[in-house]
C-alpha cells in the first residue's frame, strides 16, 4: 500500500514540459476520469440491493421426506436472505458495508491529497526560495549595471568636459594669436619704426615723465589727495595717447584684451575649470610695458578694471623693479588686482 501511495504521489509530481494544448487535453481527461468514477459510484450503490437479492436466492433444494405427501415440499435458502429485517436489521442497513467500502477509499484518499498537499508545499517552498534567489541575483546584476551606467555617464561627461576644455583651448590661442598681430599692427605712421612694443614704451615714458613732474617723490605720490591724483592721471593718460597717435584706441588692442577675458569669464561660468591657466597664460603673453599700459587704461574702461581686479592681472608687478609703478598701482587698485 505505501508504494502504491508512493508512486501516486511521485506520478502526481512528475513535471513534464506542457503547452497550453497539453494542458486543454489534459483538463479534459480529468473530467472524464471525474465523471466516470461518480457513475461507477452511482452504479454500485444502485445495483447493491439487486446484488443482494441475487445472493438471497437458494443455490440448491432440500427435501423433507417425513413431511406428509400432501405437503408440498419446501426449498431451504441456506443464504437465508429472506428475512434481512430480523438478521441485519432495516434495509437501509444493507449499504453499512458499502458505505465503510467507500469511507475507507474517502480517507485512504484524503490521506493522500495530504501526502501531496505536503510534496506540493515543499515544491512551493523550494521555487519560493529559488525565486528570492534570482531576485537577489537580479537586484545585483541591477546594481552593478546602475554603476556601470554611472560610471558610463561620468566617462561620458569627462569626455564631453574634455573637448569643451580643447575647443576652449583652440580659439584661446588663436585669439592669443590674434592678440600679437594686433600689438605688431601698431605703428605711429607708415614708416616710422615706432611700432608695437615701442608703441607701449613711448606711451609709458610719456606718462611718467609728466606724473613725476606733478609728484617729486613716491612719497608725495603715496601722500596726495585722490581726487588730485586721478585727475592727473587722466590728464597726463590723453597727453600720453596724443603721442602715441591714439593707436590703441585705433587698434583696439585693449578691446580685444577685453573680449579674450569675457571668453575666460563665460567658460569659466559654464563649469570648465580653465580660469586660472588661462589668465596664467595670457599673462605669459605680457610684456610688463602692455601690463603698465593696461592698468592705465583700466581706469577708464569700468570693464577692463574689473576684470584687472577679479583676475589678479598685475600680479607680475611684484617682479618688476620699479618704486614709482608700484606706488602708483597700490595707490589706485585693490590688493586683488596683484595678490593671488
Amino acid at each position: 500500500m505505501k508504494n502504491i501511495v508512493n508512486k501516486l504521489i511521485a506520478f502526481a509530481l512528475s513535471k513534464s514540459p506542457e503547452n497550453p494544448k497539453k494542458k486543454t487535453d489534459k483538463s479534459l481527461v480529468e473530467l472524464f476520469g471525474i465523471i466516470a468514477a461518480l457513475s461507477i459510484i452511482f452504479l454500485i450503490w444502485f445495483n447493491y440491493p439487486s446484488f443482494i437479492n441475487w445472493m438471497d436466492k437458494p443455490s440448491y433444494k432440500i427435501q423433507i421426506p417425513l413431511l406428509p405427501s400432501a405437503m408440498v415440499p419446501t426449498s431451504l435458502n441456506p443464504n437465508d436472505f429472506s428475512n434481512i429485517g430480523e438478521r441485519f436489521g432495516t434495509y437501509g442497513d444493507a449499504y453499512g458495508s458499502l458505505n465503510t467500502l467507500f469511507s475507507g477509499f474517502a480517507f485512504a484518499i484524503l490521506i493522500i491529497s495530504l501526502f501531496m498537499q505536503r510534496q506540493e508545499l515543499k515544491e512551493q517552498r523550494k521555487e519560493l526560495a529559488a525565486q528570492r534567489e534570482e531576485i537577489s541575483k537580479s537586484n545585483d546584476i541591477a546594481e552593478a549595471q546602475r554603476k556601470i551606467t554611472e560610471q558610463q555617464s561620468s566617462l561620458i561627461n569627462q569626455q564631453l568636459l574634455d573637448s569643451k576644455v580643447q575647443a576652449f583651448y583652440q580659439l584661446f590661442f588663436k585669439y592669443l594669436e590674434e592678440k600679437e598681430n594686433k600689438l605688431e599692427s601698431m605703428s605711429l605712421s607708415v614708416q616710422s619704426h615706432v611700432v608695437g612694443n615701442r608703441i607701449f614704451k613711448r606711451f609709458i615714458i610719456t606718462f611718467e615723465r609728466e606724473m613725476k613732474s606733478a609728484f617729486q617723490t613716491n612719497d608725495d605720490l603715496i601722500n596726495a589727495d585722490l581726487t588730485t591724483l586721478y585727475n592727473c592721471i587722466e590728464q597726463n593718460i590723453q597727453l600720453a595717447l596724443s603721442t602715441i597717435n591714439d593707436q590703441f584706441n585705433t587698434s583696439q588692442y585693449f578691446e580685444y584684451i577685453c573680449f579674450i577675458l569675457e571668453f575666460i569669464d563665460k567658460h569659466s561660468k559654464m563649469g570648465l575649470d580653465i580660469a586660472d591657466n588661462a589668465i596664467k597664460t595670457l599673462i605669459a603673453y605680457q610684456s610688463i610695458h602692455e601690463m603698465y599700459c593696461m592698468l592705465l587704461i583700466g581706469l577708464e574702461d569700468e570693464q577692463l578694471y574689473n576684470f584687472i581686479e577679479k583676475y589678479s592681472l598685475l600680479r607680475k608687478i611684484n617682479t618688476y623693479n620699479d618704486d614709482f609703478l608700484k606706488a602708483l598701482v597700490f595707490r589706485i587698485y585693490t590688493d586683488k588686482a596683484y595678490t593671488v
